[in-house]
């Protein structure tokens, strides 16, 4: 069914199939918010999930289409995510039996019209940047509804509801051309559009085009906020860049081992010393992109700095899990080479000299076959690469395409480790830096890994 045809208003009960995605999970919230009864189908519990249940949300873990018919169809929505295999029995039942069936990026679309839309989109970063506004409206007492593609450390949870909100800052997903289906933006920001989502968009050419559509979705008197390494790819009269080099915003005397920086806005600088809790050269570019959409919706200085200064960072973002004499463990959702490049280089930085050992989950088939010779590349930086073995997803294994094969191409010897081993393979390890990165779930063996390290550094 078109979701142009679905009055949201008078839907009682909201169904969601791939609830625990971080995506969807946000939207369950945002309906149980408005008075919906939420329920929903994921495959495996999770934190996610754990964290719906919490509130009263049902979440079931086997196909049961039965639950969904015994809801009422004129008063019911069904929502699934695009990682649901077509073939699920709830979606072809949702369909079959005439429900109505939007997918999440049409929901989110259908909600920004009610309000002034802030939408952060990119191949890499748009969480972080998404959080950050989040946080600064927060402390601006600038009322807003918030989604975002990660737990936001702050607040602990992905989605923030204010009655009576003006504003809606929305994580922009670009897999599926998601992002797509807002229009007319109050303030867009793009952080990065680097190859990516192949399958679905074929060529990097493609790719561009999808976010040159979604930069013309900003209102004639909104704002494109950019990436000073992207900006050539827009030719708008609204544009505002930022970055290190170039740009009306940018970060100067920057300290990296100290999370510090100036911000310079159009050529003067306006913030001296904002000290950042989250770590990284990439988290000071994030928090220009931030501190850019802040001033640009009005907000004043002292409370981005406020804000900037308080910001604890996000669930798998360049989360340092541990920190010791003897060793540091981050861990991080980066599954693209840009993104573990970025990891890589801030870890460089604030530990000079350190070994650097990387456990990395590849994700997607289709991902690890596009990008075998990146992620060759990159993984080699470090001095030591351990490798899980693809996470599948929505996807069928494809011949010859294994964490074996992208081993081989490393240049060093790989091994091929099975998660539920993974923190006894490398307790008996030495290392100084440790490094999970995967958008799988790695993030399972997190705690595990936490542990080991505890009880073998124990003082």
């Amino acid at each position: 069914m078109s979701w142009k045809v679905v009055d949201i208003e008078k839907i009682k009960n909201v169904y969601f199939i791939g609830i625990g995605g971080i995506g969807m999970s946000a939207l369950a919230l945002y309906f149980q918010r408005k008075g919906c009864s939420v329920s929903g189908y994921d495959k495996v519990p999770s934190i996610v999930t754990g964290m719906l249940e919490a509130q009263d949300i049902p979440v079931h873990f086997e196909e049961k289409p039965d639950i969904l018919q015994a809801l009422n169809k004129k008063e019911t929505l069904v929502v699934y995510t695009p990682a649901v295999p077509s073939q699920h029995k709830e979606l072809l039942l949702a369909f079959d039996s005439g429900y109505p069936v939007m997918k999440r990026a049409e929901v989110l679309g259908l909600i920004s019209g009610a309000y002034r839309t802030i939408a952060v989109a990119g191949t890499h970063g748009k969480t972080t940047v998404t959080s950050m506004i989040a946080h600064i409206f927060k402390i601006a007492g600038k009322k807003s509804v918030v989604f975002t593609g990660g737990l936001m450390s702050n607040y602990d949870t992905n989605f923030l509801y204010d009655d009576d909100a003006e504003y809606m800052i929305v994580e922009a997903d670009e897999y599926d051309r998601s992002f797509l289906n807002f229009d007319r933006i109050y303030i867009e920001a793009v952080t990065a559009v680097d190859a990516d989502h192949l399958d679905i968009y074929g060529t990097y050419a493609n790719l561009t085009d999808a976010f040159k559509k979604f930069a013309g979705r900003v209102q004639d008197e909104g704002v494109l906020v950019v990436n000073e390494k992207y900006a050539a790819l827009f030719d708008t009269a609204n544009e505002r860049i930022y970055g290190f080099d170039a740009g009306k915003y940018r970060a100067v005397n920057v300290s990296v081992r100290d999370f510090k920086f100036d911000l310079e806005v159009a050529g003067q600088v306006m913030m001296e010393g904002i000290s950042l809790k989250v770590a990284g050269v990439h988290n000071i570019e994030n928090a220009v992109a931030a501190s850019a959409v802040a001033l640009e919706a009005g907000i004043d200085e002292k409370r981005v700095r406020k804000a900037l200064e308080t910001f604890k960072g996000n669930w798998r973002r360049f989360e340092i899990v541990y920190n010791d004499d003897d060793v540091v463990y981050i861990d991080d959702y980066a599954h693209h080479p840009r993104e573990i490049e970025s990891v890589l280089k801030s870890v460089r930085e604030i530990w000079q000299g350190k070994k650097v050992t990387v456990v990395f989950q590849p994700h997607l088939y289709t991902r690890t076959r596009d990008f075998a010779d990146e992620f060759a590349k990159v993984l080699s930086e470090a001095d030591e690469v351990v490798l899980l073995p693809i996470y599948p997803a929505r996807e069928l294994p494809l011949p010859g395409i294994s964490s074996e094969w992208l081993a081989s191409r490393i240049g060093k010897e790989v091994p091929v480790v099975e998660k539920r081993e993974i923190a006894e393979f490398l307790r008996n390890g030495s290392h100084e830096i440790i490094i999970t990165l995967g958008a799988g779930d790695i993030d399972r063996e997190v705690k595990k890994i936490k542990r080991m390290l505890e009880e073998k550094y124990a003082k």
